[in-house]
């Protein structure tokens, strides 16, 4: 059976006058799934330059990880709260339908990226930490002293790059803490470096 191929404009739209425009950040990704749910996909595939959607902030963590499943709606909360791998909007096309959306890494291929499902996978607890705002601080603070190490690692990132003096004691009180990880201590360590030599 021949498998038909066709190349589309992505992020290209127009306004009510009819005027040529762009749809701005996310556009392409928001164009596949308005597609996708129009041809009644079984997949859409968003290729992007990181594994999938991670854990942290790549830029932040070293140790961030690609999280294998996860839930429309999981995915939808991490992107509102500041992941970049995708704009809040870009899963509501294929909402109704249920169709899955993979985010894979066009410079390595060969990963299987994330799946991103209705329900998604069946992992439960903190699969992923992200902060945006005033008072982003004290949202993370709690996830100083999780079970989850990415979450303790992500955690301390967020801090570092908008905490305040006030995050100080968290840190600290989390860097002292038995938690079993000398690099947690280091992390929180820099943190709180990071933050002072903001004052």
């Amino acid at each position: 059976m021949a498998i038909a191929h066709s190349a589309l404009n992505a992020f290209i739209g127009s306004t009510e006058a009819g005027e040529l425009t762009t749809l701005g950040r996310g556009g392409s990704d928001y164009s596949a799934t308005i597609l996708g749910a129009a041809l009644d996909a079984e997949e859409v595939i968003i290729w992007t330059d990181v594994d999938g959607v991670l854990t942290a902030d790549p830029r932040l963590i070293n140790e961030a990880r690609t999280i294998p499943s996860i839930s429309y709606r999981e995915a939808a909360e991490l992107a509102f709260f500041g992941a970049k791998v995708l704009h809040p909007k870009t899963l509501k096309p294929v909402v109704d339908s249920a169709i899955p959306v993979w985010i894979r890494n066009s410079f390595t291929p060969e990963k299987r990226g994330t799946k991103i499902t209705p329900k998604g996978g069946a992992n439960t607890g903190v699969k992923a930490l992200t902060a945006i705002g005033p008072g982003a601080e004290y949202a993370v603070i709690p996830y100083l002293q999780s079970t989850a190490r990415e979450a303790r690692f992500a955690a301390c990132a967020i801090l570092a790059d908008v905490g305040t003096p006030k995050s100080l004691p968290a840190l600290e009180a989390a860097g002292n803490k038995d938690l079993g990880d000398v690099a947690f201590y280091q992390c929180a360590q820099l943190a709180g470096e990071k933050i002072m030599a903001r004052k």
